[in-house]
């Protein structure tokens, strides 16, 4: 049988290392449609990193953490994920947006 928060602490970590690729070089930030330096939205640059901290700060933190990350990426995302192609790290967009989109808009992992 396996430990139900073994199962969660493995899918925390998962999120957390494939996040932790991120070389935040802004080539997402170049191709996507929804960015624009002087808007909210931080584009993938942005959702990286707090994807990663959302897979690893205490609980009590997440729900501020949550917050930010709906209104900084959640709000502004369109989802036509043209940062996908030009990632040079390969890091998998799809699988990163839709587990933090599950833990800080739907608040589940």
């Amino acid at each position: 049988m396996v430990d139900g928060d073994a199962v969660l602490a493995d899918r925390r970590w998962s999120i957390a290392y494939e996040a932790s690729r991120c070389l935040q070089c802004g080539l997402c930030l170049e191709v996507c449609p929804n960015f624009s330096v002087q808007g909210a939205f931080g584009g993938m640059a942005a959702m990286v990193p707090l994807a990663r901290l959302l897979s690893e700060v205490p609980a009590e933190q997440r729900k501020r953490l949550a917050s930010t990350y709906r209104e900084s990426v959640y709000g502004g995302c369109g989802k036509s994920l043209a940062c996908r192609s030009v990632c040079p790290a390969n890091i998998d967009i799809d699988n990163l947006l839709s587990r933090s989109n599950a833990a800080a808009v739907w608040h589940r992992w």
